[in-house]
């Protein structure tokens, strides 16, 4: 759920998960099959900026 004021994203390269632009008050959900090793993800807003502002994160599967 995007709480803010500001629209944005969420994406996953490696899983090639892109939602596109989540407008406030707007969400979006996804399924994924969970790989059998325990990995990490980067995970990211595309928005232009976004990024590097912060906009990161990580997914970790144990």
């Amino acid at each position: 759920m995007n709480e803010g004021n500001t629209p944005h994203s969420f994406d996953i390269d490696e899983l090639d998960v892109h939602s596109g632009i989540v407008n406030p008050g707007g969400s979006w959900t996804v399924d994924i099959v969970a790989p059998a090793q325990p990995v990490l993800f980067r995970t990211y807003c595309a928005i232009p900026g976004h990024a590097e502002q912060g906009m990161v994160g990580q997914l970790i599967i144990e």
